[in-house]
């Protein structure tokens, strides 16, 4: 798994999500967003219905939401997320 962060599209049209020592893996690329741009009660939640798998460490996928939620959905007052765009 990467050090830095990264989004791609994954088989079977799931989204990636990449962070330091975990992955989120969502159904659709506009899950993935809505759960990285929500608070980390609301993360949880979608993890607990399954609507996100984590790979990887838990807890670093929990360190990072906690760390980075607030600069994640700040950007332009939109709640938009500045992380990388899908790649192909």
């Amino acid at each position: 798994m990467p050090t830095e962060v990264s989004r791609r599209p994954a088989p079977g049209g799931t989204a990636v999500f990449e962070g330091p020592g975990f992955a989120l893996r969502s159904r659709s690329e506009e899950a993935l967003t809505r759960i990285l741009a929500t608070d980390a009660y609301s993360a949880a939640m979608a993890f607990v219905r399954g609507e996100v798998d984590v790979e990887g460490d838990l807890c670093a996928a929990i360190r990072y939401k906690t760390a980075h939620f607030a600069r994640l959905t700040v950007q332009d007052g939109t709640g938009t997320l500045p992380l990388p765009a899908l790649t192909a």
